[in-house]
């Protein structure tokens, strides 16, 4: 492929990367955007200013009426990326001093990265009325001038008279990782904002940060006493009028800061550079390995380390929150070692001798070449990006300057350099000189406010609140958990003791979403996180005795009589004429109990067995057990060896009941009696249990009675008595013997009271 072939290909490409928006050509770099700004509110103007490192480029302005009536105008930045609060969206509100009796057009100005690839930033101005600000470039600033006019609405109030606030305290506060300031006041402060500038060569502090306070005051001194060096060197406060101040921060570098305003308290919060951060280290013998590790992972420096550097070199030191600059300082310089910060956060640890600059041979200055100069204007084509695709063709000597304002292009270059241009500088720009039809971006909406919340609970579980919060949260929301632990072993429990599930530990949710959605979501969270209702439970354990006898024969002492019992109870000490109240099963009423359990107190064939009482959490069990255990043998051969052990079974009454609060006072059961007694032995002299159970759910209302019965067993007792000799005599002995046959029926009742406890 000849030369000017490759040369074609290479300007084509250049075209595409104009057309797309991508940088391809050696030497190409995107545009950060680091600052934005109100420069200026006057009588005339108001003025918003956009920084950064090198030229931004925009496109046309683009004015939208939202659905509700909201007027916006947005202005797209290609070949850019936000690098303001670390890429975050941010706003800036234009604040109107104390008289100034302007109408400002502008409530709020948005800017945040609406594409990555290509790089695109948009900035978004919401506005009260239609108008047309004047866009154009000065340097790497991008301004957007809107016009003032006087306020002329009628019934306008005068300018506020408010009362200036007083700021009453400005101090540092350094931290190992950043750096805040903090401004005191008597209420809430209102400011316009000026970022960072680079101060004059002979002020040697790096770069200032401004802050004009509107209608505020203070007696403050104006230099403000710094205690300890840092990224803040110099703080001043000046009044500039008896309702306006103006601070001045300055600092060692260009750093990230963010700002939060309370309400009687303003804080910058800068990012330490990486060698002002405060560490605490100490090494016992370890390796400078680890130290390395240590330093990347706690304080955020990347390490490059030398291949002449001993990594398992051992040291020993102790320093106590020391700058990171003074602890590399005294342990590198103890081991013949230096260190170098290259970008950002990389530090390059190497030899000291490698860091020293290289000595400069001196020589003597060249003849320079004579220069020759050609010029030419663009109609449609960026300047920034034909100088990137002309630049590779110019020689060593040669320079290219462009004017975006005039669109024009400068080249000055030897006469052989500029002979070649000219056969294919015509050809070129034509190709590259054309109209681009622009395409219109989608609409867009101002980036919503996110914040994270964390939420504590007291009572109920994390995860089941989670699921039921899930269909509140924004599109973009979201909800972690955090379950709280007993202890720090593992299952929320002590050692020896598991605490089980559901007993209202709580924990914490962090809520991620919109200031109106998390405050919606902790309204929901007071109405959920309540403590678990506990009931208390209540029982009555009652056995009546339902005997009758049947008798044979003769009995030579004892005349025959025969029993008969009902199932029922007097009803002692109730109403008059209530005479006999029969036992029913279901509910009863607190009146209605209390007459029938004084009524079978007073029976000699009612017992009550047990009347336990006991208080138990919601969904959990409480267990009644009213009797003894009995063992059983259990066999067990295994490869000819025979084991023997011993089970034990629960005889007696067991009762367990689970409660369940529902609304208007209703309580929901869920009930299981067994009532079990030892019966024959086995062949094998075993004993055998039989057993009477019965399970069921009720609906019983607070303080009522539930009644369980049925429970009923029969036993028969067979008694021969004879007259001795006489009584065994065959057929003859019968008029001698006397027998009786008992026959024994009982029941058991049970009544189960639940209440819930007040708390």
């Amino acid at each position: 492929m000849s030369f000017k072939s490759k040369l074609f290909t290479l300007i084509i490409l250049g075209f595409l990367n104009i057309y797309f928006g991508v940088s391809t050509i050696a030497g190409g770099e995107i545009t950060k955007l680091l600052s934005i700004e109100i420069s200026e509110l006057s009588e005339q103007w108001l003025t918003v200013q956009i920084k950064g490192t090198g030229p931004i480029q925009h496109l046309k302005a683009v004015t939208y009426k939202k659905p509700k009536g909201e007027l916006s105008l947005y202005v797209d930045m290609p070949n850019t990326h936000n690098y303001i609060n670390r890429g975050r969206s941010v706003e800036v509100t234009p604040v109107k001093p104390p008289g100034l009796s302007v109408d400002l057009p502008v409530i709020k100005v948005n800017l945040a990265q609406f594409r990555l690839y290509p790089p695109i930033s948009r900035v978004v101005f919401l506005l009260k009325k239609p108008v047309d600000p004047i866009i154009k470039t000065e340097g790497n600033s991008l301004l957007f001038k809107f016009p003032l006019s006087p306020q002329t609405k009628s019934g306008e109030l005068p300018p506020s008279e408010e009362k200036p606030a007083i700021i009453t305290q400005v101090k540092a506060i350094f931290e190992p990782r950043e750096t805040k300031l903090c401004v005191l006041s008597d209420r809430e402060l209102n400011f316009k904002q000026v970022l960072s500038k680079p101060l004059p060569p002979e002020g040697g502090m790096g770069v200032v940060l401004e802050i004009d306070f509107v209608n505020a005051s203070t007696d403050l001194p104006e230099n403000i006493p710094v205690k300890r060096g840092g990224i803040i060197k110099r703080i001043t406060l000046k009044k500039t009028s008896p309702t306006s101040c103006k601070m001045r921060v300055y600092l060692t570098d260009q750093v990230f800061y963010n700002i939060k305003n309370y309400d009687g308290e303003l804080q910058l919060i800068f990012e330490n550079p990486v060698l002002e951060r405060l560490v605490t280290i100490k090494s016992d013998n370890e390796e400078l390995s680890k130290l390395f590790l240590i330093l990347f992972k706690q304080y955020g420096a990347n390490i490059i380390v030398d291949k002449d550097i001993d990594v398992t070199q051992k040291v020993t030191f102790n320093l106590e929150n020391v700058p990171l600059k003074v602890a590399l300082d005294e342990i590198m310089g103890s081991l013949g070692y230096g260190y170098k910060k290259i970008n950002g956060n990389i530090i390059k640890i190497a030899p000291a001798d490698k860091l020293k600059p290289p000595s400069v041979p001196i020589t003597r200055p060249k003849q320079p070449e004579r220069l020759e100069t050609i010029s030419f204007t663009l109609r449609y084509a960026p300047v920034s990006k034909v100088k990137e695709i002309l630049q590779p063709l110019i020689s060593q000597n040669g320079k290219i300057i462009g004017d975006e304002r005039t669109k024009s292009i400068i080249i000055m270059d030897t006469p052989e350099t500029l002979a070649f241009l000219r056969e294919i500088l015509d050809e070129t720009i034509k190709k590259l000189d054309v109209e681009i039809p622009e395409e219109k971006p989608p609409e867009p909406s101002l980036l919503p406010k996110v914040i994270k919340q964390v939420i504590r609970l007291n009572y109920a579980d994390p995860e089941k609140l989670k699921a039921i919060l899930m269909p509140l949260l924004s599109q973009d929301g979201k909800i972690e958990t955090i379950e709280e632990t007993a202890s720090p072993k593992s299952g929320g429990g002590f050692e020896g003791i598991d605490l089980g599930t559901g007993v209202g530990r709580g924990g914490y949710l962090v809520v991620t979403d919109t200031p109106e959605t998390v405050a919606q979501i902790e309204r929901e969270i007071r109405k959920l996180d309540v403590p678990i209702p506990q009931v208390e439970i209540e029982a009555y354990v009652v056995e009546t005795i339902l005997s009758g006898e049947l008798e044979t024969g003769f009995d030579w002492a004892f005349s025959y009589a025969k029993n008969k019992t009902e199932i029922s109870v007097d009803a002692l000490g109730t109403e008059k004429g209530a005479g006999t109240l029969r036992l029913r099963y279901g509910n009863l009423s607190p009146k209605e109990f209390t007459a029938v359990l004084k009524a079978l107190s007073n029976r000699s064939d009612t017992d009550v067995l047990a009347s336990p009482k006991i208080t138990v959490l919601e969904n959990q069990q409480a267990k009644f057990h009213s009797g003894e255990q009995v063992g059983f043998s259990k066999i067990t051969i295994q490869e000819g060896i025979q084991t023997v052990e011993t089970i034990f079974k629960d005889v007696g009454i067991v009762l367990t009941v689970s409660p369940q609060v529902k609304e208007d006072g209703m309580i929901s059961l869920l009930i299981n009696v067994r009532v079990s007694s030892l019966g024959e032995a086995t062949p094998t002299g075993e004993p055998t249990i039989s057993n009477r159970e019965a399970q069921t759910q009720v609906l019983v209302r607070d303080g009522d009675t539930v009644v369980i019965g049925g429970l009923s067993s029969n036993t028969s007792v067979k008694t021969v008595n004879k007259i001795p000799l006489l009584g065994d005599i065959p057929l003859l002995g019968r008029l001698f013997r006397w027998s009786k046959e008992s026959k024994k029926k009982t029941d058991v009742t049970i009544f189960i009271t639940p209440c819930i406890v007040k708390i």
